[in-house]
């Protein structure tokens, strides 16, 4: 099981399954009910952590920071598909969450690769 989770395909499936699971949701009519505060934001901040990381997994000999633009272009592109939806519109502060999520992840990729004793960004399987 373990060498499967290292396989970089099996991370380059799960990344584009990731990317359309996020378009979906962000792009479904809205029920109109305000939710609690601030969830929003936590929902684009912990979107982008999870497909940042499935990236970096992914794409493991890519450019980091090509990767980290590349993302943060698709949220911006799906504030502007927002911006021509009925229920959905289009904000800077998601956006901003967007690029939290993304550098959060690298955080947490930097973090974890210290406790390691390496660069987790330059290691990856």
């Amino acid at each position: 099981m373990l060498k499967i989770l290292r396989a970089v395909w099996v991370w380059r499936v799960l990344f584009a399954i990731l990317l359309g699971v996020v378009m979906t949701f962000a792009l479904m009519p809205d029920d109109g009910e305000p939710g609690p505060p601030h969830v929003d934001k936590l929902q684009h901040i912990m979107g982008f952590v999870i497909l940042t990381i499935s990236g970096l997994l992914a794409f493991p000999r890519s450019d980091k920071v090509m990767l980290a633009l590349g993302l943060l272009a698709y949220g911006g592109l799906i504030e502007v598909l927002q911006s021509f939806t009925e229920t959905r519109h289009a904000e800077w502060a998601d956006l901003g969450a967007d690029a939290l999520g993304i550098l959060l992840a690298y955080g947490l990729m930097l973090w974890g690769g210290r406790r390691q004793g390496s660069d987790q960004l330059d290691q990856l399987p």
